[in-house]
């Protein structure tokens, strides 16, 4: 039913407090960021089948605003999509468990994860295939929206029963209650540039575990360094704001190290490395590049030749190590529970992917501490985090390094007024 009248609202918001409902929203425009854009219309379908049409802003039916704050469990597709557009993304000081992220518990069980195009009526195809105009979801009828939704909830439904058991494993506790709520805040802060605000979209559903990070034609992932394409990324605060750039030291190197338990040193790992490599305390610049390339093909499987260095000898004996387990299991287990299942896996892949997924577990919490602890940071980028900081807040910046160093994971810090023209502090 479409909501007409308040009594009809009462209800259903009484119902959301009590009873699992699942959730379709429906943004205004077609293009927007869901963080630049607002609702048309919400739909609920709840397990006895009764499904209901909240118009928030479509002109087809009157206009109610409602409360999902005290719900029991709302299960939808896309967490962080409903967050941005109901504007109740609570940040990172309460996460909000009600939410269920329905794409990662069908991405956890490797299953496909649905489209909502893939269950447009014709109408809707149509229109969106002729017309690319602001504000495109008015122009199509509230009817064809409601058939949509009342087709894609029941299938939402019945992932949901099928995969419901996840809900209560580590792994997908990790990503719903803490890897969405960090990036949805990240993604909420927008990016200054020269031309206005732009924002990213975290996608969290990678064979890896590591985010990719796309948007309005900008691989915010993959910025590249040497063509000036970062100069346009400034502070939002003009001459009294500054980007801090924090990025680890060697962190994959570090990490496996953390995996082994094995002990290195705090300062520079690639030169404590090519010490051990030409056995000189002494090292050139071009033997320190020589070396970071040595480490770089032995870490990754590219090499056998380990030059007689222990920490490399035990990485060999660890990945042989994880192969043996995934061969025995079809899988392995990441710190927070996650299960590592790969097509066509050798040893060398088995090893990556537990190292990606490592790195963004490790990351995403201490990203997570900065964010409660002061919210600026603008970009997440595998081993780095940009922030965009007022001046008179840079003293802060020494805890933040603090924060991120935690369990022996070195950072460096750059500073400046754009992204392209970062300095070392």
């Amino acid at each position: 039913m479409v909501i007409t009248n308040l009594d009809d609202i009462t209800k259903l918001t009484n119902r959301l407090q009590e009873e699992t409902a699942y959730v379709y929203p429906v943004a205004v425009d077609a293009f927007l960021h869901p963080v630049q854009n607002k609702l048309s219309s919400l739909h609920f379908r709840f397990d006895d089948g009764t499904f209901y049409t909240v118009s928030v802003n479509h002109p087809d039916a009157p206009h109610f605003e409602i409360d999902l704050s005290h719900a029991y469990k709302l299960v939808t597709l896309h967490q962080k999509e409903l967050r941005h557009l109901t504007n109740t993304f609570d940040g990172i000081t309460s996460y909000a468990t009600n939410v269920i992220d329905l794409a990662t518990m069908v991405h956890l069980n490797n299953d496909v994860i649905p489209l909502y195009r893939e269950f447009y009526t014709m109408g809707i195809h149509q229109i969106k295939n002729q017309f690319k105009f602001k504000n495109l979801h008015y122009s199509i009828p509230l009817t064809s929206w409601v058939e949509t939704a009342e087709a894609f909830l029941q299938h939402c439904e019945h992932l949901y029963k099928r995969y419901e058991s996840t809900e209560l494993d580590p792994a997908f506790q990790y990503i719903n209650q803490l890897t969405i709520p960090t990036l949805g805040n990240i993604e909420k802060s927008g990016i200054q540039t020269t031309d206005g605000l732009v924002y990213s979209d975290y996608n969290i559903y990678t064979s890896t575990g590591r985010p990719s990070n796309a948007f309005g034609g900008i691989n915010f992932a993959a910025l590249n360094k040497n063509d000036g394409s970062r100069e346009k990324f400034v502070s939002r605060f003009g001459e009294n704001g500054t980007l801090v750039q924090f990025d680890y030291e060697a962190f994959h190197l570090r990490l496996a190290g953390k995996l082994m338990d094995y002990y290195l040193p705090p300062t520079s790992l690639h030169k404590y490395l090519a010490q051990q490599y030409y056995g000189n305390l002494t090292i050139t610049k071009e033997q320190y590049e020589e070396s970071k390339a040595r480490t770089f093909a032995l870490m990754y499987g590219q090499s056998d030749d380990t030059g007689g260095v222990e920490f490399f000898q035990k990485i060999k004996g660890y990945s042989s190590k994880l192969w043996d387990e995934y061969c025995q299991n079809g899988f392995v287990l990441s710190g927070t529970g996650r299960k590592v299942i790969l097509t066509d896996p050798s040893k060398n892949k088995v090893f990556n992917y537990m190292m990606q997924l490592t790195e963004t577990e490790e990351a995403i919490q201490r990203v997570n501490k900065v964010s409660q602890f002061l919210n600026r940071v603008i970009l997440y980028t595998y081993d780095a985090i940009l922030l965009d900081v007022p001046n008179n807040e840079l003293h802060l910046m020494d805890k933040v390094a603090e924060i991120l160093s935690e369990g022996g994971f070195p950072i460096r810090q750059y500073r400046g007024h754009n992204y392209n023209e970062l300095n070392l502090i």
